[in-house]
Parts: structure tokens; C-alpha cells; sequence
């Protein structure tokens, strides 16, 4: 027999678990049960000690639960049951994705950000209905989301991070100011872009173009620029550049990564000195992400250096 959802629901979360992407997923279940005219009051009751699930029924008596088994990185498992609705997953953004797993399949679609962008079924006075069972969804892979995106108008970055979460993605690339909306959506947060020509402060190659790359080798002028990159082999240039990117990192939190890439250029773009010119550009942006990666290392950061 299918579940007709009644008109009257509780969603019965852990009260054991504060993770604000958990609390997301359950006033996020109950904004969109409103929308198909389904009253649903929040309750915390005690259950499992991981916390990572979310139960559905229409009297505070929960339904039976969804196992957790077989399940990987943000996946979740779904289950229809007489009594309600059950979602299990690993961490607190796979109950997120179940919820929207779960408004999906009543019908609602997700094109846009926005409220706009978000359309709910026309049930035409009937009351929802799904049939009884159990399914599990483990990504594909553990990270999914894209780079770059989540500015452009006439939507706020707020909105593309909601968005985001729909979709079920879990990374993007943003600025700081959004690390408490990332992680309110369990989006990981990365930060920067070609940034390594910003740790070497140009003004100084008036006094120190040693510092900078040498765009022929001596035998043919030995001529320095300071368009772009660096010396990555001078110890001085390494001392400026990670000194600029730890004032850079050090203030940041619940960031995933800062990129610092370097700047693309006919011919690789990087340094022909003698220190450098046995080097491949390849071995010397590696070197360069050597630099940052032993500043992350040295204030014992969890983030990462792509």
C-alpha cells in the first residue's frame, strides 16, 4: 500500500545534534512540506548517539528507521514505511540531501535559485502519496559542485549557495564572508584563484628584480619581468611569498582551501635563471605550492593547498 502523507505531521530530529547543516535539513523539510500544505511541528527527541538522522510521522511515535549501512560520504537512505518517513545518513549533510531526495520525489523541481527558481507540485487538493520502500544513494563521487559560480546576478550569493545545496552539491568557491551560510548548507568553501602573484609585492622590483622571474636566460639578456609569478628557488622570494600567504590563511576559518594559482602565460611563464632553468614550469609551480603547502603545515591548519 502506498503512504498518503497526512495534513498534520511531526518531524522528530536528534537532540543530541546542534550541526547547523542538520538543523538546515529539518527547517528546510518543514518550509517545504508548508509549501503542499502539510503542517509539520519540529520536535527533538532522543535516538541513535550519531545523530545523522531524521524521522517523519504523523503522531510524535517514530516510524521505523533507516539503516545507515553501505552508505558513503554524503550519501543517505530513504525510507517509506506505513507509519512515515525515515532518512539515515553518515554525516549531517546527507540528511540534507534526502531531504530534498525526498521533495523531489513529491513532485517538486529545482531549476533556479530563488524562490522563483523553486517550483512546487500542483496536487489540486489531493494529499501526497509515495510508495512504501526503501532506497539508498551514495554519490559518485565525494565532492560535486562548481568553481567560480554563485555570482552572477540577478541572484545574491546566499541564494546560489540554497541552490547549491538542491542540487546536492557540496563544494564551491566563494569568499570568507560566506563561511557561515557554506556551512549552514554543507557546502565545503574555497576561497582565491590566481593569487601567486600577489604574495611578491610588484613595488619591489624596482630594488630587488633578483626576486623575480627571469624571463630569458643570461645568455640571451638575462632580462627580468615583473608581470607575473617569481624566483621560486630564491630563499628570498620563498621568505616574502610565504609570509604574505600566511597573513593570508592564518585569520581564516572553516575554509577548505585558498587558492594561490599561478598566472598562465605563453611558454609556461616562469623563471629561466640559473637556479630555475633545469626546471620545467610544471616543477616549479609544484615547488611554489611546496611554499604555501609548509606555511599551512607549519600553523597546523586542516586546509588545503590545491
Amino acid at each position: 500500500m502506498p503512504y498518503q502523507f497526512p495534513r498534520n505531521m511531526f518531524i522528530l530530529k536528534s537532540e543530541a545534534q546542534g550541526n547547523p547543516c542538520y538543523q538546515y535539513a529539518a527547517t528546510e523539510l518543514q518550509r517545504l512540506l508548508g509549501r503542499i500544505e502539510i503542517q509539520a511541528q519540529i520536535r527533538a527527541v532522543s535516538g541513535p548517539k550519531t545523530g545523522n538522522w531524521l524521522l517523519l510521522s504523523s503522531t510524535a511515535t517514530p516510524p521505523p528507521a533507516a539503516s545507515a549501512a553501505g552508505l558513503k560520504h554524503d550519501g543517505f537512505a530513504l525510507k517509506i514505511s506505513a507509519k512515515g518517513v525515515a532518512l539515515a545518513a553518515l554525516e549531517p549533510k546527507g540528511i540534507l540531501n534526502g531531504v530534498y531526495e525526498l521533495a523531489e520525489r513529491l513532485g517538486f523541481l529545482f531549476l533556479m535559485p530563488g524562490e522563483a527558481g523553486e517550483w512546487a507540485p500542483d496536487l489540486e487538493g489531493q494529499r501526497p502519496v509515495l510508495a512504501q520502500g526503501s532506497i539508498k544513494l551514495n554519490p559518485r563521487f565525494p565532492h560535486r559542485g562548481v568553481f567560480g559560480g554563485g555570482n552572477e546576478a540577478p541572484f545574491t550569493a546566499e541564494e546560489w549557495f540554497r541552490f547549491f545545496a538542491k542540487l546536492k552539491f557540496n563544494a564551491t568557491s566563494q569568499n570568507e564572508e560566506h563561511a557561515p551560510i557554506a556551512e549552514e548548507t554543507g557546502i565545503r568553501l574555497e576561497i582565491g584563484g590566481h593569487g601567486t602573484s600577489e604574495l611578491l609585492p610588484r613595488e619591489l622590483f624596482k630594488t630587488r628584480p633578483e626576486l623575480f622571474r627571469m624571463f630569458q636566460p643570461e645568455d640571451f639578456s638575462g632580462k627580468r619581468m615583473s608581470d607575473s609569478n617569481f624566483c621560486c628557488n630564491h630563499p628570498e622570494s620563498k621568505r616574502i611569498v610565504q609570509e604574505n600567504y600566511r597573513k593570508k590563511v592564518k585569520s581564516l576559518k572553516w575554509i577548505y582551501a585558498v587558492h594561490a594559482w599561478a598566472d598562465d602565460l605563453p611558454a609556461g611563464g616562469w623563471c629561466l635563471c640559473p637556479l630555475c632553468r633545469s626546471y620545467t614550469p610544471t616543477d616549479q609551480s609544484m615547488i611554489a605550492m611546496r611554499h604555501f603547502a609548509e606555511v599551512i603545515a607549519q600553523e597546523k591548519l586542516t586546509m588545503r593547498v590545491p
